[in-house]
């Protein structure tokens, strides 16, 4: 999307307002969020005044989860922005508002994750999803991609060390998103964590021109482009009781440390390295955790 004079942009939708007419993909103003394809271009057009930068200038869908601001690694912005060049992106921000499922096992949260940057006088926000749905069963599509598996299957808080940890894994058409917490603060009053810090990973499809469409999660993907799998282990090819392809999401911290990184047939999709092509975009802290990971049991 081509930046525009914002004066037009204002006119323009003011105009909207008057006659009633809907946008329903790009050029949004500043109180509606990003299009599921903001990666590729569609943003908010807002200025950036000193002082006015906030939540709620990225939108009602932005602003609704739990907020905190993440540092990216160099370089890992322009290779996680897949479909535009970026000019000199600032005020990255991290969304996040999942919640258990009550329709499933617990310990496994759906939701959105969005990762948010100002950059040539507009928001872009990625929105990435787990749907509160299980994989299809009676449809060829369905094949043996874990049928009948929730989609928050591997969404879950587990033990590590002695540190309570999570894995989450979200997606959009071009790739998957995964939050990974790795610290927790205390306040002392009994009442657990409060805030929480951790890491987000990406994964860009292995070709970012052909968006996926599936209606099977990507970490279901044992094989083929969009195969986004990692924390595998030798045993999860051969007899660990499981069916072929699960990911192990307790056998490591960070997908550097996968035990694991090819299938019994290796495709050139995924490089033969633990990560399998996961790349770190950054790190958070000061999350709220209950607002950003909703418990059926509150």
């Amino acid at each position: 999307m081509k930046t525009q004079n914002l004066l037009t942009q204002i006119a323009l939708v003011t105009t909207m307002a008057v006659f009633g007419i809907g946008c329903a993909k790009k050029g949004h103003n500043a109180n509606l969020v990003a299009d599921d394809d903001g990666r590729g271009g569609g943003g908010i057009v807002a200025p950036l005044t000193p002082g006015s930068d906030s939540d709620a200038d990225r939108g009602a869908d932005f602003a609704a989860g739990a907020t905190a601001e993440l540092i990216p690694d160099s370089g890992a912005l322009a290779h996680y922005a897949v479909t535009h060049p970026l000019n000199n992106p600032t005020n990255v921000r991290i969304s996040v508002n999942l919640t258990e499922s009550a329709t499933s096992a617990q310990n496994q949260f759906y939701g959105k994750v969005m990762v948010s940057y100002y950059d040539n006088n507009q928001y872009f926000t990625g929105i990435f999803k787990t749907e509160n749905r299980r994989n299809c069963t009676n449809s060829p599509e369905c094949g043996n991609n874990f049928p009948g598996y929730h989609h928050a299957y591997y969404n879950n808080w587990f033990n590590w060390g002695s540190e309570i940890n999570f894995h989450g894994f979200y997606q959009d058409p071009y790739g998957a998103l995964m939050i990974i917490v790795d610290d927790e603060i205390n306040q002392g009053d009994g009442g657990g964590a409060s805030e929480v810090s951790g890491e987000i990973w990406f994964k860009n499809y292995y070709n970012t021109t052909i968006p996926n469409t599936s209606a099977v999660p990507c970490w279901f993907k044992t094989a083929g482009p969009y195969d986004c799998r990692t924390f595998l282990r030798s045993g999860d090819n051969t007899n660990d009781g499981q069916n072929d392809g699960h990911i192990a999401s307790n056998s490591a911290l960070y997908p550097t440390q996968s035990q694991w990184f090819t299938t019994n047939n290796p495709a050139a999709y995924n490089p033969h390295r633990p990560d399998r092509g996961w790349t770190r975009l950054g790190r958070f802290s000061g999350l709220n955790k209950a607002r950003a990971f909703k418990s059926v049991a509150n």
